[in-house]
Order: structure tokens, then C-alpha cells, then sequence
């Protein structure tokens, strides 16, 4: 944690990749109070990178959520360059917000379908969980082991 703290990205010369390396590893990190703290330094490389890749945005928009700062998800969310099925999968991980979301995915997939199935089975919201499952286009295995 020390060279983290050192780490200053406005002075650094990595390529683009090494930078979403240090994001990856450090975004998702568990929810704690140093979760959070390591998610705010993963945001300053983040801010100061130079460019960004769809990694390192689904990187940050994960770890925020992941440490309930849902604000700033969204945040990041908000300004991503594109998104595609795994960014929206992301932000679907909270369930108070899930489903504006999911009704507002372009495209879903298996994986999509069952984590809000699986958030609302989570929460006890088991008329919300059926009502999705009887609108699934298929019914995979993966839905099935939601339930």
C-alpha cells in the first residue's frame, strides 16, 4: 500500500495497459473502509490516465459498486465512451437501481437476465423475480440457477 501512495500517474509514462493493470487489481477491491480508500486512489490513476479502454471502465464502475458507492458508479457510468453487455452488467448489480437499468440495456444476455433475477431473490422481492423470469426470451440454465 505504501508505493501506492507514492504513485503519482501524472508522472508517469506506462502505457495504457500497465495503467489498467494498477485499475483492475485495484477498483474491485472488497467492500471495507479500505476498499474504499483503495477505490478512491484507483480512481485518481483512473482520472489521470491518458487513455482509457473499456477494462478500465468496467474496472471502476465494479469497484465502486462492489464498495456500495453507487453515486460514483454511476457517475462513471454516465460518461463511459460505449458500453456493452458487461458495463451494464456492472451497474445492474444493485437492485434498487437495476431494473431503470436493465429496462435500458440495448442488448442482454444470459448473464444479465439472471443477476437481476438473482438481486431480487436476494431482497425477497419474489413476485419482481417472477415477473422477470415469466419475460426472459429464453429460459437458459443459468436463469434456472437463479431462482
Amino acid at each position: 500500500m505504501n508505493v501506492l501512495r507514492r504513485f503519482n500517474p501524472k508522472y508517469c509514462l506506462f502505457p495504457t495497459p500497465v495503467l489498467t493493470s494498477c485499475v483492475v487489481v485495484l477498483a474491485p477491491c472488497t467492500s471495507s473502509i479500505q476498499g474504499s480508500q483503495v477505490v478512491s486512489r484507483a480512481r485518481k490513476v483512473f482520472d489521470e490516465m491518458p487513455q482509457k479502454n473499456l477494462v478500465s471502465w468496467i474496472c471502476m464502475v465494479s469497484g465502486y459498486v462492489r464498495n456500495e458507492m453507487i453515486r460514483e458508479a454511476r457517475e462513471v457510468f454516465d460518461t463511459m465512451p460505449s458500453r456493452n453487455v458487461v458495463s451494464w452488467t456492472a451497474m445492474v448489480s444493485r437492485v434498487d437501481e437495476a431494473r431503470e437499468l436493465f429496462d435500458a440495456m440495448p442488448v442482454k444476455n444470459d448473464v444479465s437476465w439472471a443477476i437481476l433475477l438473482e438481486g431480487y431473490f436476494h431482497h425477497g422481492m419474489v413476485d419482481e423475480a417472477e415477473e422477470l423470469f415469466d419475460q426472459a426470451p429464453v429460459k437458459s440454465v443459468s436463469l434456472y440457477n437463479a431462482r
